[in-house]
């Protein structure tokens, strides 16, 4: 024990610090290195889940406008069949 403490004593403190100071700058740079990362992973995450919104938004818009279109080419072609019954009995314009 006391051979530890002497090495201590006549040990550069100064590189020891320095040492230390450059471990735990590594560790801070690979924690910040992580933070980044994950970050960047959220950020991707979060444009994914906007892309597919706006992608379900545009389906359920061309299924809205489909649904519309359908709606309209059966209304006309009802018209049709009742203006074609009409004309087949002579009544009409």
């Amino acid at each position: 024990m006391k051979e530890a403490v002497d090495k201590l004593k006549k040990m550069d403190l100064s590189s020891l610090y320095d040492r230390e100071y450059c471990r735990l700058n590594k560790e801070s740079g690979l924690e910040k290195e992580k933070i980044r990362k994950r970050m960047e992973q959220e950020k991707e995450k979060e444009m994914c889940d906007v892309i597919q919104r706006c992608t379900l938004e545009r389906k359920k818009s061309i299924d809205e406008v489909r649904e519309i279109i359908l709606s309209r080419n059966d209304e006309e072609r009802e018209n049709k069949e009742r203006k074609g019954d009409t004309e087949d009995y002579g009544i009409g314009s």
